[in-house]
């Protein structure tokens, strides 16, 4: 099972967040709505094969963050 906490940086807006986990053929295997005040987000993907994923956090006007993630 995929578990960490994400912590949003001071410039991410605070609203209208929406965080995504994709895998490495692109499709989303994980999504949640981010509530307006987290700065600290734990986040439980359930069970995913190991390996390299991408982070998506988009957010209003534009708004978009990747990071690679390793699940092991």
């Amino acid at each position: 099972m995929g578990r960490f906490t994400l912590h949003l940086a001071d410039a991410a807006p605070r609203t209208g967040l929406r965080l995504s986990l994709l895998d490495a053929t692109g499709r989303t295997v994980y999504a949640q709505a981010l509530a307006p005040t987290s700065t600290q987000v734990p986040v439980v993907v359930g069970p995913q094969p190991a390996g390299l994923y991408l982070l998506r956090l988009e957010g209003p006007n534009g708004f978009l963050a990747t990071q690679r993630l390793v699940l092991q």
